[in-house]
Order: structure tokens, then C-alpha cells, then sequence
């Protein structure tokens, strides 16, 4: 910022960085499900690099390993060093050939061939539930305010997504997922000065 003036006025210059659209990224994480191919055999896509950082042009994109997403800092927006070079899309690795859907992503990507697969998957993302169940399975919901309500049940099989269930305690046979704590608080209670109706005093002590 610069001030200019003069006998007759005064100017105030701001100068405001621009940043570039080829600078901006969205980051993804990878979750590779198995895909069923016959009754009992499954095929499942192995990648190299658990995140994927797509330019907002989608002219180029970056992978990302475990130890580079660590080095990201997190809060409103994610800003993460730049520690390796842009990939342009017409070179594609397995992970970026599968999100921009490209024909020859087949040939990019080695797939692990699975038989008999039971392994049940159930992932929180932020307020959304990622599962994957390769036989039927009966998913109970629980959720704050419906306390006096029957819980909700449903069955599932394949892959699919639950939304705004992040508050809910979520099950099924072999599963168990506990709502998510967002705020928490911590106080004392000075029992010596708390005046006590008599009548919620064995209520008090079972909370106690």
C-alpha cells in the first residue's frame, strides 16, 4: 500500500496479488472399492498414491503420497507445498486416468483379482458415509432428537454413500460407527455450595 498526495488531494494505492487459476487445486482422496465381476470374485484397482490434486483448469494435476498431505495446512482452504512437478493430462498415471475417465485406463492400472471377498468397508468423510458391503447387510441408524423412535434400519449391498448421518450411530453385524463429536465442553461442579431439591438427589448420584 502507497499514499500519494498532493496540495489538493490525497491518493491511497492498494495493490492487491492476483493469483493465478493454474496456481488453485482441488484435493482428492482415494477410496478403491472392489468390483463385482461374477458371484464370488471381485476385482479391486492398485494404485500408487492415496491423494490426487486436480488443477481447477484441469490442465495438469499432482499425486499426492501420505507424507507430502502431511505437510498441508488445513482451514478454510488447504495449502500445501509444492514439492514436486505438475503433470500435465496427457500424461496420465492409474489414478488420474480413472478420475478424467480416459479409454486406456484399462491398460494404466494394475487390478488385483479377489475371491470370495467379505470384507465389510464403512468410511466417514466430513457428513458423508462411504460403504461398501459385498453381501446383504442390515444397517441400523441412531440419531439425536429420535431417541424415543425406533431405530432406523435398512439393507445394504454393493457400494453407496449415506448423508448427513455423521451425528448418528451407525451399525451393522460387524461394524460399529459412533457419531462424530464436534464441540465439546468442560466444567466443575461445586457440590458443597449446589442447593439440591430432595427429590433429584438419587438422579443426581447415578449421573455422578
Amino acid at each position: 500500500m502507497s499514499i500519494v498526495a498532493s496540495f489538493h488531494c490525497i491518493k491511497l494505492i492498494i495493490h492487491i496479488s492476483l493469483k493465478p487459476v493454474d496456481h488453485s487445486f482441488t484435493l482428492y482422496k482415494i477410496i478403491i472399492l472392489p468390483e463385482r465381476i461374477s458371484p464370488n470374485k471381485f476385482v479391486q484397482y492398485a494404485i500408487d498414491y492415496p491423494y490426487l490434486a486436480i488443477q481447477v483448469s484441469q490442465h495438469g494435476y499432482i499425486p499426492f503420497t501420505e507424507k507430502d498431505y502431511s505437510k498441508c495446512v488445513t482451514s478454510s482452504i488447504t495449502v500445501c507445498p509444492l514439492d514436486s512437478a505438475i503433470f500435465n493430462t496427457q500424461r496420465l498415471t492409474c489414478a488420474a486416468s480413472l478420475f478424467f475417465q480416459r479409454p486406456n485406463r484399462q491398460q494404466l492400472c494394475k487390478r488385483n483379482l479377489l475371491f470370495n471377498y467379505q470384507q465389510s468397508t464403512l468410511i466417514q468423510h466430513r457428513n458423508v458415509w462411504i460403504y461398501h458391503f459385498p453381501t446383504p447387510r442390515q444397517l441400523t441408524l441412531r440419531c439425536p432428537g429420535n431417541e424415543a423412535s425406533p431405530p432406523h434400519t435398512q439393507v445394504l449391498v454393493n457400494a453407496g454413500l449415506l448423508f448427513n448421518a455423521s451425528a448418528c450411530h451407525v451399525s451393522t453385524e460387524d461394524l460399529h460407527m459412533y457419531p462424530t463429536l464436534r464441540v465439546s465442553m468442560q466444567t466443575e461442579l461445586n457440590l458443597l455450595n449446589a442447593k439440591l431439591n430432595p427429590s433429584c438427589k438419587s438422579q443426581l448420584a447415578e449421573f455422578i
